[in-house]
Order: C-alpha cells, then sequence, then structure tokens
C-alpha cells in the first residue's frame, strides 16, 4: 500500500473511470508518455538487475529491538551510520526536516515489523511518525511515536533544548488522543520520544515522558577549611615539641 501511494504521488498513477462509486478504486496508469518515460523504463531497469538483492537484515533486526525491547538505539546508530554519514558538506545547503522525514520513512517503509504512519492527525496536531506493530507477529511489544527535529549543523545545546521542548509538547499532545491511541497502539504499549539531528553527523533521542530528575546531591565539604584545621594542628603540635626540646636543653 505505502509503494502504491508513492507511485500515486509521483503522478506514475492516478485514479481510474468511476472511481467515485467504487468501494475500492481502481489505479491506472494515466496516459501513454508516463507508461513510455516511467514504467517502461522501470521494467527495463529491473530486468537488467533482477539479480540485485536488497538486504535489510540489519534495518530488521534494529525494528524488532524497538518492536521487542523497546529499545531504538540500534536504529539510531545504524541509520547515522549508514544514512546520515553519507551525507556530503553540498547535500546539507538545501537539507531540512522535511527531506529528513522522508528519508527515514523511505529507510524504514520495506520492513514488515511496522505498519508506518507519516503526519498522522492527533489531536488537532500531526505526528511526524507513528510505528505500530504489525498484527500478525504477536511477539511485538511495542508501538512508536516519534517528533523529528532536524537543527543546522553547529546548533548551540540552547537550540537543541528548545528543540527538544517543542517535541516534548507535541507529543503530550498526540498521546491525550485517547481516540485514536488506542487503536494505533493494538494494545501494545506506546513507546514515544524526540528524535533530533543537529546537522548530519549528531543525532540524539530524547524520550517522552522524560525520565524523572535524580535526588539532589548534597553540597561539598569545606575541604579548605580542614585542610586548614590540619595545618593549624601540625603549627601547634611543632611549637609544643619545640617547647619540650627547650625545657629539656636548659635541664641539661
Amino acid at each position: 500500500a505505502q509503494l502504491v501511494s508513492l507511485f500515486y504521488y509521483m503522478g506514475m498513477l492516478t485514479f481510474g473511470p468511476g472511481a467515485a462509486e467504487e468501494a475500492l478504486p481502481r489505479l491506472v496508469i494515466p496516459n501513454r508518455v508516463i507508461r513510455t518515460l516511467q514504467w517502461e523504463y522501470m521494467a527495463y531497469a529491473l530486468h537488467d538487475q533482477d539479480h540485485l538483492v536488497l538486504d535489510m537484515s540489519d534495518v530488521e533486526d534494529a525494528l524488532m529491538a524497538m518492536a521487542g525491547r523497546g529499545d531504538i538505539a540500534p536504529l539510531v546508530t545504524l541509520f547515522k551510520n549508514e544514512v546520515m554519514g553519507k551525507i556530503g558538506v553540498k547535500d546539507q545547503r538545501q537539507f531540512n526536516e522535511g527531506t529528513l522525514k522522508l528519508m527515514l520513512l523511505a529507510y524504514l517503509s520495506n520492513s514488515r515489523v511496522f505498519h508506518l504512519l507519516s503526519e498522522k492527525e492527533f489531536a488537532r496536531g500531526y505526528c511526524d511518525l507513528f510505528l505500530t506493530p504489525a498484527q500478525d507477529l504477536a511477539s511485538l511489544r511495542y508501538a512508536w511515536m516519534l517528533e523529528v527535529k532536524y537543527l543546522k549543523t553547529g546548533a548551540k545545546q540552547a537550540d537543541i533544548d528548545k528543540a527538544i521542548a517543542a517535541a516534548y509538547l507535541q507529543l503530550e499532545r498526540y498521546a491525550s488522543d485517547t481516540t485514536l491511541m488506542p487503536l494505533l497502539t493494538q494494545g501494545r504499549e506506546l513507546k514515544a520520544g524526540a528524535l533530533i539531528f543537529a546537522g548530519a553527523k549528531n543525532v540524539l533521542f530524547r524520550p517522552w515522558p522524560p525520565p524523572p530528575p535524580g535526588p539532589a546531591r548534597k553540597p561539598a565539604k569545606p575541604v579548605v577549611k580542614r585542610a586548614a584545621k590540619k595545618t593549624a594542628t601540625k603549627k601547634t603540635a611543632t611549637k609544643k615539641t619545640a617547647t619540650k626540646k627547650a625545657v629539656r636543653s636548659r635541664a641539661s
């Protein structure tokens, strides 16, 4: 279904005659030009590359870690190294958040672990990426909701913190949709977070809700005063020793 949607948006398919009256509209090739320039060319290309094998095992493993263990770290590392790491300096000049989301969607769409939803409407907002576990894989425990933010290379920490805070507000609003959320999670536990790209090299994930702050640290003891006390004690002991020596010398 996702591939058909892509062909539709690229203009390679359109609705056939009478589609408005059909429960399941039929898609057709729009015209002879598209058939010749797009479909016949694709057929020739596939015929020439019929030996090509697309290895998605690493992506499958990373997505299984997300769905089975609730661990997104393997996917973040894989996408950073295999995709973002290959983007050149010139590519980054026209790079933006929309491009990044399309790259993520294309990278994940060939997996059968999740059903992907892009810009799904929740509570009068649009979630960047929602991953619903496949129904036929009963071992999958987690659905995922991700908000993606892109900042230019060299972004300051204050800008990154601001993007994370904005993503948290959006995720909180989406999660409050009590109508759609149970339908999409299908009884699975929801994991969510902000995926922050600061340029092409710095990729961060921050979970939502954020973990509670740890216990406050006790103030450090005044080490300087202790040292001063030790010094004073040492001086007193030295003075006492000198006095004893003086008394002994007089006695002798």
